[in-house]
């Protein structure tokens, strides 16, 4: 402080000087005071330049600098034109001209408010440039944290509107994945949702998402979802050769890992595969593997699945009983979970048993129930397999009409979500409804194009029923 009172009064004795020296009069004390307290100021305000300058790295460019920078650029953004010009080139408007002119004062103008005057010192450009490519990563990333904070809002929000809207959640899952397009795992569950409302191209596109960051990071835990997730989405095409490998595939990275959960989970892919083949003691094998690896882990959600798919097994055998008991044990937990998507499947599930039993009104009912349910989470999958359930009971009631619109409701769902094994079965279903209707040429139709469809997936059981019910009409496609 007594440092600068003296150097406020070294200035204030310099500017008393000046004063005497220009007019003859000499400062009396009181108006010598002030001159000291204009001098005090002055050195404070020259203390503060300084450590103004020293801490953007002082000694940056001169204005003379600065205004030759700017004459140079600009020169050279004409000499650019001329050039082009000369070369028969067709040069830049005026407009045009003038707006690179205005982003190059204006690249100057925010160096110096950065306080990177210093890279100006250099006339070529150069050092400019450097500078704003540094502010530019600086504000990139900042806008990058800022994305990825808000994407993880985003799929907050989704998990909670997956709770009672489907819909909802597709869009805050869309949204995060275009804040943060990194994220496996946003990638995965937008997939989920889109195979839920059977967008199946949409879905294999985000699942490709999760396998292209999985390659680019190495990491077998995203590589072994991405591959099991494209399996499901293969299969429900229909193509079976296809999803079993990559099946297989995820099969093989869960295993050297060591993860019992994802060696089961693919273990009941491949077993739900030999069942459509019609290999069901190969299919009941693998469901009860995988069960046994399970149950000790408490893996409550897919024990459930596993339930389901051993009664879809009993079911293949004509075994209702069993089938109906695994149904009703798959249900209660799903009941107790909360799962809507599994209460549809073991409701649609167990209508099929009562429906085999000839308990029509049962069998209606819960085919109904499981429409509540999977209407309420936009599943069109089992949407389209309800319809097809529920012309069924209409077909054992001697309803013909009534059937055919279930029927071919069914089928406007399946083809929409390019489902080859459910557009087969109604396929089937209607040409059995013509041949009833006394009409043999149309169920002949339907039951080609069904078979086209059960050879495409190697589904020997059904293959071998529709070239019989097509021999007995008389078609030469059996």
């Amino acid at each position: 402080m007594d440092f600068l009172l003296g150097v406020a009064e070294l200035i204030g004795n310099g500017i008393a000087a000046a004063i005497e020296w220009a007019t003859g009069w000499r400062p009396d004390e009181r108006t010598k005071l002030v001159i000291d307290w204009i001098g005090a100021l002055s050195s404070a305000l020259l203390g503060v330049w300084g450590v103004i300058a020293l801490i953007r790295g002082g000694g940056g460019a001169t204005k003379q600098d600065i205004d030759k920078l700017r004459a140079e650029l600009l020169a050279a953004l004409a000499a650019r034109e001329t050039a082009a010009a000369t070369a028969g080139r067709e040069p830049a408007s005026a407009a045009v001209h003038a707006g690179f002119a205005q982003d190059l004062n204006a690249a100057i103008d925010t160096l110096l408010e950065a306080g990177q005057s210093k890279a100006l010192e250099d006339t070529t450009g150069a050092a400019a440039e450097a500078a704003i490519d540094a502010l530019i990563a600086e504000r990139a990333g900042a806008r990058e944290r800022v994305a990825k904070s808000e994407a993880a809002l985003w799929r907050q929000k989704g998990a909670l509107a997956f709770l009672h809207d489907t819909s909802a959640a597709l869009r805050a899952y869309t949204r995060a994945t275009e804040l943060d397009p990194d994220d496996a795992g946003g990638w995965n569950k937008l997939g989920h949702l889109q195979d839920r409302i059977g967008d199946l191209d949409a879905a294999a596109m985000s699942y490709q998402k999760v396998l292209s960051l999985g390659a680019e990071t190495e990491s077998p835990a995203l590589l072994s979802v991405a591959i099991g997730n494209l399996g499901t989405i293969y299969q429900k095409r229909g193509a079976l050769d296809q999803a079993e490998g990559l099946y297989r595939r995820a099969l093989a990275l869960y295993e050297a890992m060591g993860q019992g959960e994802g060696v089961a989970v693919q273990y009941s892919n491949l077993g739900a595969i030999s069942r459509t083949r019609g290999d069901l003691n190969h299919a009941e094998a693998l469901f009860r593997s995988a069960l046994a690896m399970l149950e000790p882990a408490g893996s409550r959600d897919k024990i459930a699945d596993l339930y389901d798919q051993l009664g879809q097994t009993y079911l293949g055998r004509g075994n209702l009983d069993q089938a109906e008991a695994h149904f009703r044990k798959s249900l209660a937990l799903n009941e107790e979970l909360d799962r809507p998507e599994g209460m549809a499947v073991n409701c649609g599930n167990l209508g099929i048993v009562y429906g085999s039993r000839n308990e029509l009104e049962h069998a209606e009912e819960m085919f109904q129930r499981a429409l509540v349910h999977n209407r309420s989470i936009d599943r069109k999958e089992g949407m389209a397999s309800n319809f097809g359930n529920l012309g069924s009971i209409s077909l054992k009631r001697g309803d013909l009409e009534q059937a055919r619109r279930m029927y071919e409701e069914s089928l406007l769902l399946n083809k929409a979500i390019k489902r080859k094994q459910g557009e087969a079965v109604n396929r089937a279903n209607l040409g059995n409804i013509a041949k009833m209707s006394g009409d043999s040429p149309a169920a002949c139709v339907h039951w080609r194009q069904a078979l086209e469809l059960y050879r495409e997936m190697g589904a020997t059981p059904m293959i071998e029923k529709i070239e019989e019910l097509l021999r007995d009409a008389g078609d030469s496609a059996a």
